[in-house]
């Protein structure tokens, strides 16, 4: 888990692979590798958008190791159907780890720890808080197996964000493990602040520095003024928060 959110459960289920093994003479110029591919058929991902997967449906995911000065197979890169890529070097002392969301252009490998960046075409707060809070009462539960990493997520592009039923365009989000939770910031020219998302049952504690209503945004344009985008909202709906 990682600093309190478990990882069970995140995906369930058999699915049938393929190893591939691709050798090349010094002369070729191309590096010699090990693949193992799948379908993910048979496989839920129990993730939201864009990464949830029924059993039913087929996403290529891949895992590739370049076999030249590779030892114990510590370097390698994870694809899941163009929505997420992964290099990483899990060699001593630290894993390190780049994740790029929505692209395949590889970035510079961390010092320590794993980021993530990249890009996201909708992004729905309301299912993300779901299943964090899920993730964080499962770990509640069950048993601390060995410390993770640090994870990052740095300039994250959200080409939408449905922010309760309001609809940002063009927003961007860091995140980051702090005390007691995680801090996700957000901004964008009509709302920039803070989110403590915490562990347990306390409640979200909000930090935000601008705030222009409506929030919602129509073609790419901010409703009209004196619009009544907030009337879709229910209060009951929203995370309990200060």
């Amino acid at each position: 888990r990682w600093a309190g959110v478990s990882l069970d459960g995140l995906a369930d289920g058999l699915s049938n692979w393929t190893a591939t093994l691709d050798v090349h003479s010094a002369r070729d110029g191309q590096a010699s590798s090990l693949s193992f591919s799948s379908d993910l058929k048979g496989v839920e991902v129990n993730v939201p958008q864009p990464f949830t997967k029924s059993r039913e449906q087929s996403r290529k995911f891949e895992v590739r190791f370049v076999l030249a000065d590779n030892p114990g197979l510590s370097r390698g890169q994870v694809s899941y159907a163009n929505r997420l890529s992964v290099w990483f070097d899990a060699g001593q002392p630290h894993l390190r780890a780049a994740v790029v969301l929505g692209g395949d252009t590889r970035p510079r490998l961390p010092k320590h720890g794993i980021e993530v960046s990249g890009q996201v075409q909708r992004l729905v707060v309301r299912e993300w808080l779901e299943a964090f809070s899920g993730h964080t009462k499962r770990a509640a539960t069950r048993p601390q197996r060995g410390s993770m990493p640090p994870l990052r997520v740095q300039q994250l592009q959200l080409i939408e964000l449905d922010l309760f039923g309001q609809v940002l365009r063009g927003a961007s989000l860091d995140l980051s493990a702090v005390g007691g939770g995680w801090q996700l910031s957000l901004n964008h020219p009509r709302l920039t602040g803070r989110v403590l998302l915490p562990l347990g049952k306390q409640r979200y504690r909000f930090d935000i520095d601008q705030l222009r209503l409506p929030l919602s945004e129509a073609q790419g344009r901010p409703s009209a003024p004196g619009s009544r985008a907030l009337v879709a909202v229910d209060p009951g709906s929203l995370p309990n928060a200060q």
